[in-house]
């Protein structure tokens, strides 16, 4: 994209799907009429404001910006949002939150710590009943399966996945019957249950609300800084939950 920078862009970043021009306002229009005469296709052409300069705030201050991103990033008219804050000081102490993708066949479970400002990978897995088992049997199967995880692991608060509108009516009582006994264990548990939509969770992580779950999982591996390990898809889903939860600024200290 040498292009770009004789043309006046400060920087060009490059994947493997598209460059990324960075160039000043006063630049912008010369850069895009150079890049245009050299009939390269414009995805996107657009002036955003990209803070320079880092400003450190305090963890409650920090926690209070957080939140504004979130609203301002939930409006349907953003596209992007930057930021140029760091924390001061670490949070008290690290906050472990366990979320949940509920199912009658696969129960997908992860448990993500939030410390010092950054997430980290506890643990995860997929709770899979016998096939032999009745449904009731089943459900038991998970319920024992969390009462065991919330004892060893002690989370701070339990996230879940709410009942999507699905077709097939069975299918969502099903479901239904598993979240049952899922809040019934963290409930006895004395644990608080946050509940989150499908969608608004893939739009937190992804940014789209009709998000595939392998987009879920890459942002899910970023995030953790886990870009290398193999986790399953309802794990995957699982830690989402858990994420989501963090960065709603619910879970902190």
């Amino acid at each position: 994209m040498e292009a770009a920078i004789e043309a006046g862009a400060d920087d060009v970043q490059t994947t493997d799907q598209y460059h990324e021009v960075q160039t000043s306002p006063e630049s912008f229009d010369e850069v895009k009429k150079q890049l245009e005469a050299k009939g390269l296709p414009l995805a996107v052409a657009e002036i955003s404001m990209i803070p320079s300069t880092e400003v450190v705030l305090d963890s409650r201050k920090a926690d209070q910006m957080l939140k504004l991103m979130e609203a301002i990033e939930d409006h349907d008219d953003v596209q992007n949002v930057w930021a140029n804050f760091d924390f001061a000081e670490a949070p008290a102490r690290k906050v472990r939150i366990l979320g949940l993708d509920p199912g009658t066949t696969a129960t997908g479970f992860g448990i993500v710590v939030f410390e010092a400002g950054r997430l980290s990978l506890e643990g995860c897995g997929v709770w899979r009943p016998p096939a032999r088992l009745t449904f009731p049997g089943r459900l038991d199967f998970l319920a024992a399966a969390l009462q065991d995880l919330l004892a060893e692991a002690r989370p701070a608060a339990v996230s879940v996945e709410t009942v999507f509108a699905a077709k097939n009516v069975a299918s969502a009582l099903k479901l239904a019957h598993a979240r049952g006994v899922l809040l019934a264990a963290a409930a006895r548990a004395d644990l608080p249950v946050f509940e989150y939509e499908p969608r608004l969770v893939k739009k937190a992580l992804v940014g789209y609300g009709q998000a595939e779950k392998e987009q879920v999982r890459g942002m899910v591996l970023s995030l953790l800084a886990r870009q290398r390990s193999r986790i399953p898809l309802d794990a995957a889903d699982a830690l989402a939950v858990a994420i989501c939860h963090i960065h709603s600024g619910s879970s902190r200290p």
